[in-house]
């Protein structure tokens, strides 16, 4: 996430590094399903290989640190999901389906 702060510009990141695949299977685990979820697509034209956020900037100048380790957070995220099915369920009714190709 990119914050603006003024005329300066931070990088806020988590400080972990992983592939999607990992995130989706962390996911998943925490959910207790299953990778038959999964839909692989192929790549987009002009697709990142690697997102990367550097956080020196934002740590140094404001002492910006991780207060939740990256697990914990996934984990309390997706308990909050599970928790306002009333806030994001109706916005599934309202998207369009997606095109398959």
């Amino acid at each position: 996430m990119v914050v603006r702060l003024g005329a300066h510009f931070y990088n806020i990141g988590g400080g972990t590094e992983l592939t999607n695949r990992d995130l989706a299977d962390r996911l998943l685990d925490l959910l207790g399903r299953d990778a038959s979820l999964i839909e692989w697509v192929d790549a987009r034209k002009g697709h990142d290989r690697r997102y990367s956020v550097a956080i020196g900037k934002i740590s140094d100048e404001l002492g910006y640190a991780l207060r939740v380790p990256f697990e914990e957070g996934l984990a309390e995220t997706v308990r909050w999901y599970e928790r306002r099915w009333d806030w994001w369920g109706p916005l599934l009714q309202e998207r369009p389906p997606r095109a398959r190709s």
